[in-house]
């Protein structure tokens, strides 16, 4: 078959010898393949719309492997044989990879997960921003922060702090009753509002009141002598709310701890006895 050049008042081609097909239109300084009327300087018209290895094929110059640039279905495609990876590259360096089986990395062209990012991540908005998660169920969980000073967690239902390592959970909030438990039994529902379940019982005494390691629950401040510590306390909210009304404590002195136990006969003013005191001698 032979090539033919012609022309008319709109473009010029090359076409076949009978001029019926043109492989490719000039108009305009504009080149266009598959059209007559290119509208940029390389103007490519497939000719098949849901074909994905139409368009722009690039084989690779050491075996028959191919990649293709397209519009097609509606969507601007960029394909590759089976089983080859997309990647956008910058001086040589893969900034962004597609990976055959769909994962996607950033900063690593080994993607573990359906997104892989080595390094950090930086969402920016004018209002809330952050990551959503969704089932297909339409249950959500997130991550995200509101102006400038405050982070929310959010759950349809509980959010669990799982151990990465064994996959045991040792904390849970209930979302939807509002209470929460840590420890070895963190996965069950919590009872109460807020729950401990620490399971390192000992028949030694000293376990407990000459080590730390095996407390349920610890306070830890400074010595200061004859000064009062911070404690477990009680407030009512709906009365007189900054004035506790009752409470636990210590006082540390240089020859001991003192506990106290104090209560109120008066909201308004918060604490007024100390219903009991024991000593650093038990008394």
């Amino acid at each position: 078959e032979k090539l033919r050049l012609s022309a008319n008042a709109n473009y010029g081609a090359i076409g076949d010898s009978s001029d019926t097909n043109r492989y490719m239109a000039f108009k305009d300084g504009n080149v266009g393949i598959g059209t007559t009327a290119p509208g940029s300087a390389l103007h490519v018209k497939s000719g098949a719309d849901s074909n994905s290895t139409s368009g722009i094929t690039i084989e690779r110059s050491a075996n028959t492997q191919r990649g293709y640039i397209n519009m097609g279905g509606g969507a601007f495609n960029f394909n590759v044989d089976s089983g080859l990876p997309i990647k956008f590259r910058d001086g040589g360096t893969a900034n962004m990879t597609i990976a055959a089986d769909g994962n996607v990395g950033i900063g690593t062209e080994s993607p573990a997960d359906k997104l892989h990012v080595e390094g950090n991540i930086l969402f920016t908005a004018t209002s809330e921003r952050g990551v959503y998660l969704n089932n297909t169920s339409g249950q959500e969980v997130y991550v995200r922060l509101l102006g400038s000073t405050e982070l929310d967690l959010g759950s349809d239902n509980r959010i669990r702090f799982v151990e990465t390592d064994g996959g045991s959970v040792r904390a849970m909030f209930d979302l939807n009753s509002g209470k929460a438990k840590v420890g070895a039994g963190a996965s069950e529902t919590p009872s109460a509002t807020w729950q401990i379940e620490d399971n390192n019982q000992s028949t030694t005494q000293t376990n407990f009141t000459q080590a730390i390691d095996r407390a349920g629950l610890l306070i830890e401040t400074q010595y200061t002598a004859n000064a009062f510590t911070p404690g477990l306390f009680w407030i009512t909210s709906d009365n007189n709310a900054s004035k506790p009304k009752a409470g636990i404590y210590l006082k540390e002195t240089g020859s001991g701890t003192y506990i106290y136990f104090g209560t109120s006969n008066n909201y308004s003013s918060g604490i007024t006895n100390n219903g009991l005191v024991i000593d650093h001698a038990g008394n």
